[in-house]
């Protein structure tokens, strides 16, 4: 295994981006994204997914410097698409919308079709929390780790299509400063790699892909992505008051952590766990196998930078 600090893998990410197409905010978002997903512990929707995103723009299939337009506007509903944009770019405007539209009435409803990958799903509810809001998301449409496994060998476009779909669902509430709950289903740093139940993942393609309108992974709408997300954003003012949210939600979360953990440990629930990966990695870098590493610097190269400048982003 290699290791790399994460200021390292930002600029790859950055460098990468830049190199296929996006512009400068564009790349910094897609990879800031990216590298939390790796903090996270999400790496299959980490730096290791670069090289499906280079092929995708080689192949028409992912559009860089798209943002999102409206093309449905009935108050609280709001219907995005994302001109097969990144999703890191759609996915962080639309709840931008979503947000603001909540503000007043109390909440929003956003369907997102017509968008390349939205990458983490935990993010989005992560964006709503910090600005104080809480979430519920819905993602249809993708197969399980839209490119290759981390570490696996090399897959063709037939066997990523007879995967398993991951769709998948999440939940924030919003604490004092940043997010207070985060349930992102499936739960745990497994989420990434292993499918949900059929059940969950009917239901998630149902409400994103067929209720939203973004498709769903067999059957593409008029030519679009097949990927969806069908958020609901909610501002708590209009329902509780802010204090007796975190009062109360502290003291659920209290109830039903483990005994001998920390307040407001709750596994699966918390950024606690979250928070603790995160700063190991932070303080000790972050493990990338060689195979998915090999992949990621023939991407680069196929993005058009050369192996002085991959060895210049790296030093």
């Amino acid at each position: 295994m290699l290791r790399f600090p994460t200021e390292t893998l930002h600029r790859v990410a950055y460098a990468v981006c830049r190199s296929a197409g996006s512009d400068p905010g564009e790349a910094d978002l897609v990879a800031d994204h990216l590298v939390e997903a790796n903090l996270a512990g999400h790496d299959p929707y980490g730096i290791g997914i670069l090289p499906d995103y280079v092929e995708a723009i080689r192949q028409g299939r992912l559009v860089p410097n798209r943002h999102a337009r409206t093309v449905a506007d009935r108050g609280s509903l709001l219907v995005v698409d994302g001109a097969r944009g990144y999703g890191q770019v759609i996915g962080h405007e639309a709840m931008q919308l979503g947000m603001a539209r909540a503000h007043e009435p109390g909440i929003a409803l956003v369907a997102i079709r017509n968008t390349y990958h939205l990458g983490r799903i935990g993010h989005w509810a992560e964006q709503c929390a910090r600005s104080g809001f809480a979430s519920i998301h819905f993602l249809g449409g993708v197969r399980a780790g839209s490119g290759s496994p981390w570490g696996a060998q090399e897959e063709s476009q037939a066997d990523r299509d007879h995967r398993p779909s991951t769709c998948l669902c999440c939940v924030g509430l919003p604490g004092e400063d940043g997010p207070a709950v985060l349930w992102d289903s499936p739960a745990g740093t497994t989420a990434a790699t292993e499918p949900p139940g059929p059940g969950l993942a009917a239901i998630c393609e149902l409400m994103a892909g067929v209720l939203g309108g973004g498709g769903i992974s067999d059957h593409q709408r008029d030519g679009g992505t097949g990927h969806g997300m069908l958020s609901l954003v909610i501002n708590p003012d209009g329902l509780v008051d802010r204090d007796a949210l975190h009062t109360e939600t502290s003291a659920i979360l209290d109830r039903f952590r483990p005994a001998g953990s920390r307040p407001g440990s709750v596994p699966g629930l918390l950024p606690g766990e979250a928070d603790r990966l995160r700063a190991e990695r932070l303080a000790s870098g972050i493990e990338i196998d060689r195979l998915s590493w090999a992949r990621i610097g023939r991407a680069a190269l196929a993005a058009g930078l050369s192996e002085s400048d991959l060895d210049g982003l790296i030093a």
